[in-house]
């Protein structure tokens, strides 16, 4: 039972904090891997960087072959010969550090987008601190049930006794997490719910003590539903990471110049991820605050929808998001880059 409580109050404390705290917890790992300054092979990402260079030579090769190719055949030279290993040349200066902080860069910039859309107000209720008291009060209410639940099997004096017991239990659980974060309505309005109800079950009415008990089963289940949360949101971090690690070879392998760049690719990549978060955020942000605003004291749906039904939500409409945004900006681009080279052959016969 004391381990029990220790996992409740553990994750109690979890539940409190708000959706920036993942990507904060996560900061060190993107700081010692993008942002160490001059990048050698003795680092992961320096690593990465030193086998895109490989993919980038052999790219200026084959690009230098094309071009002497086309100029000895008095044909036009094809822009993307030339511009890839101008943007090449410049994303790997100084050995990866421009292309380690544009990869920054693009994080920070979602994550200061996913916090101002979290933080802002929907119906008067700011989402982060909705879903933060939400949490909270779910796992808190669990720790006062427990207190509470053993006491309906007693009659009598025992009973009296352990009401009193319990009472005082869930005093000190609001006295503990009162000092620890400071006053929250929801916790006073939990501890006084019981202590009335558990009054009522001796003056013999105990209608509205079973009424405020969840099943045994709810809070371990709701419990395992939030810690899915945790989880996606930290896998979420970790597959940015992983996925940032490859903009070397892809920029590498952009450099050749045939087909669809591989970086506008990866950036499609990166930028569902981003969106994934987005939308898995806004999508928790709203929920909490539609069960703040519409005052239900127990949303058993409210759990299984930031546990299961947001991850799979949020990340499809990332990943179908992200495709046809880049898709649409790379197609716009390369349509204007080709009636761009067009327009310059032209300018050339003309001259």
């Amino acid at each position: 039972m004391t381990l029990y409580l220790a996992s409740m109050i553990d994750i109690l404390k979890r539940g409190l904090d708000n959706s920036q705290s993942t990507a904060k917890s996560w900061d060190t790992v993107w700081d010692n891997t993008f942002n160490r300054g001059s990048f050698g092979g003795d680092t992961l990402f320096g690593s990465m960087v030193q086998l895109g260079l490989l993919f980038a030579l052999g790219g200026i090769i084959v690009s230098a072959i094309i071009i002497y190719q086309d100029t000895a055949n008095n044909r036009p030279v094809r822009w993307s010969f030339l511009i890839w290993p101008l943007i090449g040349t410049i994303l790997f200066s100084g050995d990866g550090t421009v292309l380690a902080g544009a990869i920054l860069g693009l994080r920070n910039l979602f994550n200061q987008i996913s916090d101002q859309i979290t933080a802002s107000a929907i119906f008067g209720v700011k989402m982060d601190e909705a879903l933060k008291d939400l949490g909270g009060s779910y796992q808190f209410k669990a720790l006062i049930e427990n207190a509470y639940r053993e006491c309906a099997t007693k009659s009598g004096e025992a009973r009296v006794i352990c009401l009193e017991a319990a009472a005082k239990t869930a005093q000190g659980y609001a006295d503990t997490f009162g000092n620890l974060y400071g006053p929250m309505g929801w916790i006073g309005d939990i501890v006084d719910n019981f202590r009335e109800a558990g009054e009522n079950l001796v003056s013999g009415n105990p209608i509205s003590y079973f009424g405020l008990m969840s099943p045994i089963w709810q809070p371990i289940v709701f419990a395992i539903m939030f810690q899915f949360m945790e989880a996606y949101q930290n896998v979420l971090e970790a597959v940015m990471v992983l996925v940032s690690l490859t903009a070397p070879l892809a920029v590498g392998s952009s450099i050749i110049g045939f087909g669809k760049p591989a970086l506008t690719g990866w950036l499609s990549g990166f930028v569902a991820l981003g969106l994934a978060k987005i939308f898995f955020n806004t999508l928790l942000g709203l929920s909490a605050s539609v069960v703040t605003t519409a005052g239900i004291n127990d949303p058993n749906w409210f759990p299984f929808f930031v546990g299961l039904a947001a991850p799979i939500i949020s990340f499809a409409m990332g990943s179908g998001s992200g495709f046809v945004m880049w898709s649409s900006i790379t197609g716009t681009l390369s349509t204007a880059a080709s009636g761009g080279a067009s327009m310059l052959g032209k300018l050339g016969k003309n001259g």
